[in-house]
């Protein structure tokens, strides 16, 4: 630790020096123990006293004094006690290959210690850390070590980060019935705790726990209550006098993603600037929010900025070995280059995002890039493959999940059932989209249904959906969606000036957003089909 300790005086040792003809391996020994105690003190200071920017620079000599410091057992206290100050910060740089040892040390010296309250939250950390490296199972069962001992400790704050981080991986393991009885018993442990918890840690495990009904709200379609459920969180946390930026900054984010699941691009956009603004993250959490700036701009037809964003998360994640959101950036990436047109790019990454969540087992998200490759695969005039990858993903939705995911991979379905002349499956399909949208509240899958109804419904009747869905569009900002409603009214105007000037607007829109490539091939006698994605 010479960067750290180079202006300290030495300590002074108690114990004799040798004589100037002795050589005792024990004096020396006992002098290298007193200055790893000293550097471990002085470490522990400086983590207290300086932020995450300062800490990351040291990381390699923190490693080296803790793997020095496991040599004696008599600092195997104080090195432990450094790892739970570092642990957090290290969780946000993404350095955890390297830490793993380290906490498993810790885990094991607080057993030692009986100090029960420390040993649950590391293995809370240990557990996430797994659960991100994608080995699930793992994570599942050290987190279960961590729950136990949270309760037996009344911490609800370590219970509530374990438990939501064991729901969401029995959720990915398609378990959603464990999760739902998970978020009950978690509910009934808060309450027993309160009367003997510190009112802000209550406040915060109730935040926590908060996240948990919120996925529940969103998979419902009840957007506007999980809006001011997470609004009233952000108030909660904000009366803290002492709250935790990260996890204010969290709960920013939670709320920009349901802002888009509800097509309002600005406010996502502000959350989510707000809440980089407040993180004090360095390396991994840094790039943190880009996913879903990503997806916010990839919403907006704004695909530069959302290419960018999901490639620096991407790379974020291969450096940490993230492979649970690497799994799903890799996905989201895909996607983007799906809306721009770039067929071989698109199938590529989202081969990639499927191989690998079918190595981690995680469930969920293979079904989700399953769906995905079936939309990819409809725009490539493969709607018999493309039914097949939907219908899976919609099985899974029919029961569990989102209404809002269901109306999408619906509406996709109905593109191929028409593209397959199944007129009475493609018209059933849009309706329930429809449907859905409209219970949800949500204009923007309304929009995308009444596109979708277009082609299932007599010629009259088209002109009309397609213009009501041309005004959604341009109302939430979503060029591509534009494009595609004025390039399906210029095919049905046909030869007329009317035609020409329809076609010319949306090929105007798609050169605006990087979208060219659709009208390669194209004609309004052979319209391309552009995908049907995102809210």
């Amino acid at each position: 630790m010479d960067r750290l300790t180079r202006n300290l005086p030495a300590p002074t040792p108690s114990i004799a020096s040798p004589g100037p003809d002795q050589i005792d391996t024990s004096y020396w020994s006992a002098h290298y123990r007193v200055h790893l105690r000293h550097n471990l003190a002085r470490a522990s200071e400086y983590t207290r006293q300086h932020p995450s920017g300062d800490l990351i620079r040291h990381f390699g000599s923190f490693l080296t004094l803790l793997r020095q410091a496991r040599r004696c057992l008599n600092l195997h206290a104080p090195a432990a006690d450094l790892i739970a100050a570092l642990t957090p910060w290290v969780q946000e740089w993404g350095y955890w290959d390297a830490w793993k040892p380290e906490l498993d040390f810790a885990v094991q010296e607080f057993a030692r210690q009986e100090r029960p309250r420390r040993q649950a939250e590391m293995l809370r950390h240990l557990a996430q850390m797994l659960q991100l490296t994608g080995q699930l199972d793992q994570s599942l069962v050290v987190g279960e070590q961590a729950m136990a001992l949270a309760r037996a400790q009344c911490a609800p704050v370590t219970l509530a980060r374990a438990g939501l981080n064991q729901a969401v991986i029995l959720r990915s393991m398609e378990q959603p019935e464990q999760a739902l009885a998970l978020r009950k018993e978690l509910e009934a442990d808060l309450i027993r705790m309160t009367p003997h918890a510190p009112a802000r840690d209550v406040t915060v495990a109730e935040v926590y726990l908060g996240w948990l009904d919120l996925r529940y709200l969103r998979h419902q379609g009840r957007m506007d209550e999980a809006v001011a459920a997470m609004s009233r969180a952000i108030a909660r946390l904000e009366a803290l006098s002492d709250t935790d930026p990260d996890l204010l900054a969290e709960t920013y984010s939670e709320r920009a993603i349901i802002y888009w699941g509800q097509g309002r691009y600005p406010d996502a956009l502000r959350d989510l600037k707000r809440a980089i603004s407040i993180g004090e993250g360095e390396g991994y959490s840094a790039a943190y929010n880009c996913g879903n700036l990503g997806l916010v701009y990839w919403s907006m037809s704004e695909y530069d900025q959302a290419a960018d964003a999901f490639k620096r998360r991407i790379a974020a994640c291969e450096e940490a070995n993230d492979l649970w959101f690497l799994s799903r950036n890799l996905g989201n990436l895909g996607m983007v280059y799906l809306a721009r047109g770039e067929l071989d790019a698109a199938m590529r990454y989202l081969e990639r995002n499927l191989a690998l969540s079918t190595r981690l087992r995680d469930t969920l998200e293979v079904l989700r890039a399953r769906g995905n490759r079936g939309i990819a695969r409809a725009c490539l005039g493969q709607y018999a493959e493309a039914v097949e990858d939907l219908t899976a993903w919609l099985d899974y939705l029919q029961h569990t999940g989102s209404r809002i995911e269901f109306a999408l991979v619906s509406l996709n379905l109905s593109r191929c059932y028409a593209a397959l002349g199944k007129k009475e499956l493609a018209l059933q399909s849009a309706e329930d989209g429809l449907q859905i949208g409209r219970s949800a509240g949500s204009e923007v899958v309304q929009g995308l249904a009444l596109r979708c109804l277009a082609d299932c419904v007599p010629r009259p009747e088209r002109d009309e959906h397609l213009r009501r869905a041309l005004d959604i569009a341009r109302k939430y900002g979503r060029r591509l969606d534009e494009a595609d409603c004025l390039l399906a009214l210029a095919a049905l105007a046909g030869e007329t000036e009317e035609g020409e000037r329809l076609w010319n607007q949306g090929a105007a829109v798609l050169a605006e957003i990087g979208a060219a490539a659709w009208l390669k091939d194209a004609s309004p006698e052979q319209p391309p089909r552009l995908p049907t994605t995102g809210v």
